[in-house]
């Protein structure tokens, strides 16, 4: 396989396609040949491109996770419940 650069946008009878100035696609080396051999086309031969360095993924807290802080500990955990037992009869409390 070949990567053949085009100076300009545009596209070539057996469906290659540069959709913008300088974009570089990658065909078999004989379909290469016959597009170099253009003159004035603006077809060069061209380096494989770059990789994009690659995005980390998103990560997903474990189901068991909770509300585990960065060191593993639950800090919420000794409190959690007791709000809500200790507030329970609150709500008429400050009526």
């Amino acid at each position: 396989m070949t990567w053949i650069r085009k100076n300009e946008p545009g596209a070539d009878s057996l469906g290659h396609v540069w959709p913008e100035a300088g974009s570089v696609v990658e065909m078999p080396a004989e379909q290469a040949a016959d597009l170099l051999s253009i003159q004035g086309a603006g077809f060069t031969e061209a380096e494989a491109p770059a990789k994009p360095a690659r995005k980390p993924k998103a990560t997903t807290p474990a189901p068991d996770a909770g509300n585990a802080g960065a060191d593993g500990s639950d800090d919420d955990a000794e409190t959690e419940g007791q709000d809500d037992d200790e507030n329970a009869g609150d709500e008429t409390a400050d009526s």
